[in-house]
């Protein structure tokens, strides 16, 4: 009777979950894509528009239509070869808005998938090589929008779960770079208008830096994979379940007695 009722309570030990890892990272590299940017990789201010109906060209350059920033965030301290995710958050600061909420609402601030790498170093907007953005990781939350002082956009990466669970693990089992592109519709008319402008990395207060926050599990399935129903939170639980069925099976045992 001993051995159904160990197999049990070990099979509960061996459910609990690889403990979460959280990461918070600034960006390494991040560039302003347009082609009459000055700095690109050392402006302290970024600026996203569209040209009213797509948010990105569908190749590379882009052009006056369109505008981008690119972020690339170093994922080395990651040693596992796969992980799900459990939550991730980019956090981006935005200057004082100079277009209405109603526009930002229609559109938002997006996080796509980049197909290829970039630095900040050897960043030239001419080079027909670099990466155009792709499919969309998410859309941000507009509803911090103000017109009186900065405010942060947080975009949920993982609402394309399964896009952006295969980019991660591409990262992690590649280079170690995560590459992102923030991209918009919201449209600039004639060069008078008010993009999104949103602080780089390179600005010198590091709160106002863009921010990603990552909760991810070690496992063997793919990032995106299903949502891991609830499970016992440590090893003890199931050192306990242990205990008790032993315990139980021992009183049964002697209340019944030789007959």
């Amino acid at each position: 009777m001993i051995r159904p009722l160990f197999l049990a309570a070990a099979s509960l030990i061996l459910i609990v979950p690889s403990p979460a890892q959280s990461l918070s990272l600034r960006p390494t590299d991040d560039v302003w894509v347009y082609e009459h940017s000055v700095d690109p990789g050392g402006d302290p201010i970024s600026r996203v528009w569209g040209d009213g109906t797509r948010s990105f060209r569908d190749s590379y350059p882009p052009g006056q239509e369109f505008s981008y920033t690119y972020l690339r965030f170093d994922l080395g301290s990651l040693s596992g070869s796969s992980y799900r995710v459990e939550s991730a958050v980019l956090r981006i600061t935005s200057r004082p808005a100079g277009y209405s909420r109603q526009a930002a609402l229609a559109n938002p601030l997006e996080a796509r998938a980049l197909g290829r790498d970039f630095t900040e170093a050897t960043w030239n907007y001419a080079d027909p090589t670099n990466p155009n953005p792709l499919g969309l990781f998410g859309s941000g939350d507009m509803g911090g929008h103000s017109t009186a002082s900065d405010f942060v956009i947080p975009i949920d990466l993982n609402q394309n779960r399964s896009l952006f669970g295969q980019a991660l693990n591409a990262a992690v089992k590649g280079d170690k770079k995560l590459k992102v592109a923030l991209t918009s519709r919201l449209r600039v008319d004639d060069m008078g208008g008010q993009p999104y402008r949103l602080y780089t990395r390179d600005f010198p207060l590091v709160v106002r830096q863009p921010l990603l926050e990552l909760t991810l599990r070690p496992g063997p399935e793919p990032i995106g994979g299903p949502t891991p129903v609830p499970e016992p939170a440590t090893l003890s639980y199931g050192l306990i379940a242990l205990g008790m069925l032993a315990r139980r099976f021992s009183r049964s045992k002697s209340q019944s007695g030789p007959k």
